[in-house]
């Protein structure tokens, strides 16, 4: 058993200098979330940097460190976890992907094995956790070693003779070792002292003084080899990870404990004011291939102000944002409301319990967890399934499905719509007790009834509506989940990180109505506001129940560990706002309108094969006639990237892979503005001529020349307005004037 450590949030309250700086933000109409991880712009560019400066002064190498964002202290564990164990697999070792953790804290065993089943059946099979020195040493010849992780202790220094020695031997065994820096405070002494010299740095919240939530790890160069292509630098992503805000309180909180010098902080300076120097040091410190591929197809926006569904770029164009955060936008970018808040934020209240209620009048459902991120929720949500259905091991979840890419969250994303890695199998081994089902296989009804009906499924995990083709799963299938429940005794979980929100329609949550047996929902994205990480996971009481009998001292850990009352405190407002019953009609009817123009929009031109989803979930498909390609292949994919990246230049409308993740409380201007613009900008362009384009776009970088002749003709349409500071500072008079949420 698991020592049991105090339950406590991971987040301490929102100090001033937190609240002034998201107030600033707001106040300067900062773009914060815009795509993912590979949002290339400042706060990770100048945080990548400080942090390579301040590892490679200890370790004395001169190559650059490099370092991956995410949420959470579990979040970039993970990650260090899945970077090892695919550094395994392209070096063909035989290591099974076993790593061993050294956690005398004891922070992670929890999360990592919340059910107790050990390192062969648990949620993260071949994780040895070793809660000593001496019961490390003891497992160390057990196996050969993908990675040995260890957690500083606070307060403790450099690591001694033992403990060396151990890392000595992991070394020489090629394992990756990785210092788990995540418990130590900025005020720490030991803090910018190395314990030991490691290939992956772990942080987490405490970067951030316990403010915000945060993640990351910091890789030598050779550490991040494996995921330097251009496959991985696309896939290892964290929609939450690429937010500019979270960065910047913890450049401030770095800076506040004198972490940074003023050697750098002159150096951050120059990167903010100089946009090329801002490209070259996210590529050198961030994720180099991203930095290569990106300009190709537009990735590198010069983003300088962002407000409701807008973008202005540093070249004036005002930009029609149609990613939204890649479906975090519910009300828009910079809402008005949110500096009043920031002022009136009190620090004692308890804004989580206030969001918990609402959800609850939303959902239906009585209980409420905290997360920070859709994997985050879907970790616990699956934490609390198992727990609730403890006698059972088996998971069902179908092909296609997107959950995250944490160590367990990545079981349900394996065969989803967008690839996970490179490399066959990369973060082997996964959970053992999964059984992915295809939902449109021609025998899948029955291959479903069998399954459930066979006495041993645990839970039942799937996406209403597939969100990387915004495909709906079929409703015989959903029927039989809700139909065979009873006597098959499993619990069904939905996973609404993208769904829900009213994104998709009249409802909060997508499955109402139609999944009536629901017990469990993961929620996020919308959570955010655009403004700070949130989601959250929403269980019914029988459920919370049967979970806290078999293992209250977790459930009660869960109920608050993530629970940041700022984040809260934000979501609340924003859902209280959009939950207005006229807002809520008007909403509905803009999305209804956007896509019966998308659809008139297919249907007249030869690009398209016509629309799929629905809500503010839309997908514009490829003409299959000319375009007879499978989305994940790389040529897919390179013609869909294409085909966004000529909407974004010659109509002004900024769209990734084709989908449509406009703000769900949209406007009714936005909205036909965003048609016309579509409708004006793609006229007359052929399918010879996005092929023309997609080659344009890939010679770019070396024949330009060459592209520019391919291009011609394709780009001479612009239908986005110029607007210099004057008519911007103009623009946003006006719109104050009129009201804005």
């Amino acid at each position: 058993m698991h020592k049991e450590n105090p339950v406590a949030s991971v987040f301490q309250p929102a100090n001033t200098a937190t609240l002034e700086l998201l107030q600033r933000f707001n106040d300067e109409k900062r773009c914060t979330f815009l795509t993912s991880s590979n949002y290339m712009h400042a706060e990770t560019a100048k945080l990548g940097y400080v942090l390579s400066s301040r590892l490679a002064r200890i370790s004395g190498q001169s190559a650059p460190y490099r370092t991956f964002f995410v949420n959470s202290s579990l979040e970039a564990l993970s990650g260090a976890i899945k970077l090892a164990r695919q550094t395994s697999v392209r070096e063909k070792k035989d290591d099974q992907g076993w790593v061993l953790l050294l956690d005398e804290v004891e922070r992670f065993p929890a999360f990592l094995d919340p059910t107790g089943r050990g390192m062969q059946e648990g949620f993260t099979p071949h994780v040895a956790l070793a809660t000593s020195l001496d019961q490390a040493r003891q497992l160390l010849p057990q196996h050969r070693w993908a990675a040995l992780l260890h957690v500083r202790r606070p307060g403790a220094g450099a690591a001694d003779a033992a403990l060396i020695s151990l890392i000595g031997q992991a070394r020489q065994q090629g394992a990756m070792i990785v210092s788990v820096d995540t418990e130590l405070s900025l005020a720490d002494p030991h803090f910018g002292q190395p314990g030991h010299a490691a290939d992956v740095t772990v942080y987490g919240e405490n970067l951030s003084d316990r403010q915000v939530p945060f993640g990351c790890f910091t890789m030598t160069s050779a550490a991040h080899a494996v995921w330097n292509n251009d496959v991985d630098c696309f896939a290892q992503t964290s929609t939450f990870g690429g937010n500019r805000a979270c960065p910047a309180v913890v450049l401030e909180a770095l800076e506040r404990h004198g972490h940074i010098s003023a050697e750098q902080l002159a150096q951050c300076r120059r990167i903010d004011a100089d946009f090329k120097l801002m490209l070259e040091t996210w590529g050198k410190h961030v994720n180099p291939g991203m930095a290569q591929l990106g300009p190709i197809f537009g990735m590198d926006l010069d983003v300088r102000q962002a407000w409701g569904g807008r973008l202005r770029t540093g070249e004036g164009r005002e930009i029609l944002d149609c990613s939204g955060g890649f479906g975090s936008n519910l009300r828009g970018h910079n809402s008005a409301d949110i500096p009043a808040l920031l002022q009136a934020h009190d620090r004692q209240h308890d804004y989580f319990a206030d969001l918990a209620g609402l959800l609850g009048r939303l959902s239906g459902f009585p209980r409420a967890f905290p997360a920070v991120s859709g994997a985050t929720a879907v970790d616990v949500a699956a934490s609390m399934g198992m727990l609730a259905n403890s006698s059972r091991k088996k998971v069902v979840t179908f092909k296609g499905n997107f959950s995250g890419k944490t160590l367990f969250s990545l079981n349900f994303s394996k065969h989803g719509p967008q690839l996970t890695e490179s490399d066959q199998d990369a973060f082997r081994p996964y959970y053992a007790e999964l059984v992915y089902l295809d939902p449109f296989a021609p025998d899948a009804l029955e291959q479903l009834t069998a399954v459930l009906r066979g006495g041993d499924v645990a839970l039942v995990w799937f996406e209403m509506i597939r969100g990387g083709m915004c495909e709906a799963l079929p409703e015989p299938l959903l029927a039989a989940i809700d139909a065979h429940k009873q006597e098959g005794g499993y619990l069904i979980g939905v996973d609404e990180v993208l769904t829900g929100g009213w994104r998709t329609g009249a409802s909060y949550l997508t499955h109402r109505g139609t999944v009536k047996g629901c017990d469990i929902v993961s929620i996020g994205k919308t959570l955010s506001d655009m403004t700070l990480p949130m989601a959250a996971v929403l269980v019914s009481e029988d459920v919370y129940q049967r979970a806290y009998a078999r293992n209250a001292a977790h459930v009660e850990r869960l109920q608050v560990h993530y629970r940041n009352q700022l984040s809260a405190n934000i979501a609340f407002n924003a859902l209280s706002y959009a939950a207005d019953a006229e807002r809520r009609a008007a909403a509905l009817r803009t999305q209804q309108a956007l896509q019966r123009g998308l659809e008139q929009i297919a249907a007249s031109s030869k690009l398209f094969g016509g629309v799929r989803g629905r809500g503010a979930l839309l997908l514009l498909t490829m003409n299959p006639k000319y375009f007879p390609f499978d989305h994940r292949s790389k040529l897919g994919n390179l013609l869909e990237m294409a085909m966004s990246h000529l909407i974004f230049v010659r109509c002004g409308v900024f769209v990734f892979l084709l989908r449509f993740l406009h703000r769900v409380s949209s406007s009714e201007a936005d909205v036909q503005e965003i048609l016309h613009r579509l409708e004006q900008g793609l006229r007359g362009v052929t399918p010879f001529m996005l092929y023309r384009y997609a080659l344009s776009r890939i010679l770019s970088p070396k024949l330009p020349r060459l592209a520019a002749l391919l291009s011609r003709g394709v780009r001479k349409v612009d239908l986005a307005p110029q607007m210099g500071d004057r008519a911007w500072q103009r623009s946003q008079e006006a719109v104050k004037e009129g009201g804005r949420p």
